[in-house]
């Protein structure tokens, strides 16, 4: 998600706390100048006296006290806004709100990091599981976006809970999702598609009187050591030298 998405979604709450803000500060100047008001004493002079005038501070009552407190609460409540506007910011640049995977923006800054580690070692652990929806094409031309969006919700979902803290699963682009995961042998990255085929396989949703069935076809990918990134990316696309893929039948209407 580029950052200007995720600052544009969090408009509403940026005018909001900016209203709330203006407001809160209003009332307690109204009633910091209500409270320091001119009053008209009587001053000495060289010929007599003279009428001056100069800042008393006079007692607040009940009504001001009140605005008072009001504008104190309000200018929190803007302040709270505005930290929550923030960290929705934080959340929005880390992860995709569809299907809770991370964006590509932060796979692109982590990924090189993962590769490094793996150099390091001696040994590439890394493995590019490439998930593919089933006729998503098909599913959007007949159903309409949003029947796709909830598809791939629901793939998003599924694959997010297949993975553990050391996997970095990533939102989907127009090829599909890309999950890497941290893995000692090639069968575990094989077992992973066997449980997310067999997740996909039990889903039935209904769109438009009719029972979708939901599937999805996956290619595994391991890296080499010592390959970039766009290296791996460029094997997993031509499909050479992967391991079997799996597939669990197609959505069906």
């Amino acid at each position: 998600m580029h950052p200007s998405t995720a600052t544009a979604r969090n408009h509403p709450a940026i005018l909001r706390a900016v209203f709330l803000g203006l407001v809160g500060t209003g009332l307690l100047g109204y009633v910091v100048s209500g409270w320091l008001s001119e009053a008209p004493q009587t001053m000495p002079g060289v010929y007599g006296a003279a009428a001056g005038a100069q800042a008393v501070l006079l007692p607040m009552g009940p009504g001001a006290a009140m605005a008072m407190i009001v504008g104190f609460i309000l200018l929190c409540a803007a302040c709270i806004v505005l930290l929550r506007s923030r960290q929705g910011l934080a959340a929005s640049a880390l992860r995709d709100p569809l299907t809770g995977l991370h964006t590509r923006v932060y796979a692109a800054e982590a990924l090189p990091g993962l590769a490094a580690r793996d150099d390091r070692d001696g040994r590439s652990r890394l493995v590019l599981v490439s998930v593919e929806i089933d006729a998503i094409g098909e599913l959007r031309h007949r159903y309409g976006g949003a029947a796709a969006q909830m598809v791939t919700g629901l793939v998003g979902q599924h694959i997010r809970s297949q993975t553990r803290e050391t996997d970095l699963a990533v939102e989907p682009d127009e090829h599909g999702f890309a999950i890497y995961l941290h893995c000692d042998e090639l069968d575990q990255a094989r077992a992973f598609c066997r449980r997310l085929s067999t997740l996909l396989s039990s889903e039935q949703l209904e769109c438009g009187g009719d029972v979708l069935k939901v599937s999805a076809s996956m290619q595994v990918t391991p890296r080499r050591l010592g390959e970039s990134i766009e290296a791996l990316h460029l094997r997993a696309g031509t499909g050479s030298e992967t391991a079997p893929s799996w597939q669990a039948g197609r959505i069906e209407a």
